[in-house]
């Protein structure tokens, strides 16, 4: 069985060989406690033994649907687990875990059709950053407006935000804003798509880290949406560090 639970016949060579080990042992430690059943089971002769290779083959492919049965049981039972740990009510799930944020994060702007509200000046996830722009070119509809709080910290952003404002093409879908008044404002970071909002919040596992964030939908979805519309007036248009224009 490969990684992911898929079939292999490498495994199924394996299992075989696995099965046949077993019939042994099986007839050696009977043997050994003399049972008497277990000892004519020695003398099987060949036709005794092409019906063991026989049962191998068959009983690796059975053994393989039952551990795909048992995997996806406990596959199904730790994830409602993990989603009745975390639902915190009708309209909010708290996201606590480093993989799970990110599959949301991509999640939400891969599901954009007509907005993307995305804030904070220091994200530096390429490949978050990457869908952005992949999404912006495959729906025409959509728009994405980033707004910064003071200057931007990471280069990736800094790339990201100058590959789309100079983009003929995106640019005209594309607001990158500028929140200058930080003792008024403080710096928040909100993914926001028409349907849904992550709003990120300080890591509950360790200092430092953005793993942690709030699964908004409903009204409060609505009332974080105005958030970033609000900080998006407040700001003014982002132009490039003059070094850049040079």
């Amino acid at each position: 069985m490969r990684r992911g639970g898929k079939w292999s016949w490498k495994w199924f060579a394996l299992n075989v060989v696995a099965w046949l080990s077993f019939f042994a042992l099986f007839i050696k430690l009977g043997d050994s406690f003399g049972v008497a059943y277990f000892a004519n089971l020695k003398n099987i002769g060949v036709e005794g033994l092409i019906g063991l290779v026989v049962a191998s083959l068959i009983l690796s492919p059975a053994s393989y649907f039952v551990i795909q049965v048992l995997n996806g049981a406990v596959q199904r039972k730790l994830e409602n687990l993990a989603r009745d740990e975390q639902k915190l009510s009708k309209h909010c799930r708290l996201i606590c875990d480093e993989k799970r944020f990110k599959e949301h994060q991509t999640r939400l702007v891969c599901d954009a059709t007509e907005f993307i509200f995305a804030t904070g000046s220091r994200s530096r996830d390429k490949d978050y950053l990457a869908h952005i722009e992949k999404r912006l070119t495959e729906v025409s509809t959509l728009t994405y407006t980033r707004i910064l709080f003071g200057q931007i910290k990471r280069e990736e952003l800094l790339k990201h935000c100058l590959s789309l404002t100079s983009n003929g093409t995106l640019s005209p879908r594309v607001v990158v804003c500028e929140v200058n008044d930080l003792d008024r404002h403080t710096e928040s970071f909100f993914i926001v798509n028409e349907h849904e909002a992550l709003v990120v919040i300080p890591s509950i596992n360790t200092i430092g880290k953005f793993d942690s964030g709030l699964l908004m939908t409903g009204p409060l979805h609505r009332r974080a949406k105005a958030i970033v519309e609000s900080y998006a007036r407040a700001a003014a248009l982002w132009t490039p560090p003059a070094s850049i224009q040079k």
